[in-house]
């Protein structure tokens, strides 16, 4: 199983950053404040697509009403880190248990030293709740070959890219022992359809959905990349992008076009004002304000995260 092999080759190539690629480790967490984005869109009812990464974007999207999930990643290994979580939410395990089981930074302090993240013993309990076999099998083949400490190891299977438990809980809808209650009720009606793709395959998809999230990818694949264009041309080649995906919104549908980690970094294209101002420049283009969380929710005109938004208005 070659997914297997990938994983077992992450593990055993800790911070080895030469041979790894960005999007080979699995995401723990988001890094973005979606609880913050999604309260700008009401997912009731509606279809949606939505980058895989950490699941959590589909696990809020689902505890605020979303309808039908398609996710898509180019890394396969996110589908399984799908299934262990929401195994877990199954499981019946508190809110504390879950995220002292998945959350490697210790609650107090921003170190890497967590030392009941991925437990065995609670493994074998939600492991008994996954019911895709393959993702079974995968993390079954993980847990019997490794210590927990070694699987949940920063910069190897997993990103080192992972915030505080006190930025989760404010970057996250589901992230509270309320709001992970409420998911525990309707977790079993959550059944998604994965397209493991890169983004500019998206476009193949045959289906219309009323909304789609796109994290921040555009900051890194490599045919919209900064050096090849200045910063008009390039925001153009997005701009044309997101036009030839509209074809799969709903009437009065929405793209999350990319999130803007800080809306004053002038080196990166999507966050020059006045370049991004002058390509979006129609009504159905927006840039949301979002509160960046990692500055303790102080705001300041040098630290505002962003969302650029597309509206299909007719």
């Amino acid at each position: 199983m070659k997914h297997i092999d990938k994983a077992h080759f992450l593990i055993n190539s800790a911070f080895d950053f030469e041979n790894i690629k960005r999007f080979d480790r699995i995401y723990p967490f988001t890094n973005e404040n979606i609880k913050e984005i999604f309260n700008y869109f009401n997912f009731k009812g509606k279809d949606c697509l939505s980058v895989l990464s950490s699941s959590d974007q589909i696990l809020d999207m689902h505890l605020k009403g979303a309808n039908n999930i398609t996710a898509f990643d180019i890394n396969p290994l996110t589908y399984y880190y799908y299934e262990l979580k929401k195994a877990a939410i199954l499981s019946g395990i508190s809110f504390e248990e879950y995220e002292n089981f998945f959350c490697k930074i210790k609650y107090k302090f921003n170190i890497f030293n967590n030392r009941n993240a991925f437990d065995i013993e609670i493994y074998k309990h939600i492991s008994e709740y996954i019911t895709d076999n393959k993702s079974k099998i995968f993390w079954d083949e993980l847990f019997n070959t490794y210590k927990p400490k070694k699987i949940r190891q920063p910069s190897a299977l997993f990103s080192a890219d992972e915030y505080s438990h006190k930025i989760l809980k404010n970057n996250i809808f589901y992230f509270n022992e309320e709001s992970y209650k409420k998911l525990q009720n309707i977790i079993e009606n959550l059944n998604i359809e994965f397209i493991n793709c890169n983004i500019n395959e998206l476009n193949n998809i045959d289906k219309k959905f009323d909304y789609i999230y796109l994290s921040n990818i555009f900051q890194f694949v490599k045919n919209f990349d900064k050096a090849k264009k200045n910063d008009i041309e390039y925001l153009k080649s997005i701009k044309s992008f997101i036009e030839q995906l509209s074809k799969n919104l709903n009437i009065y549908g929405e793209i999350m076009i990319c999130y803007l980690y800080y809306t004053n970094i002038t080196t990166l294209p999507l966050c020059n004002e006045s370049a991004r101002k002058f390509v979006f420049k129609e009504d159905c283009f927006e840039t949301l304000k979002i509160k960046n969380n990692l500055d303790n929710g102080k705001e300041t005109n040098n630290n505002n995260h962003g969302a650029l938004i597309y509206r299909k208005i007719d």
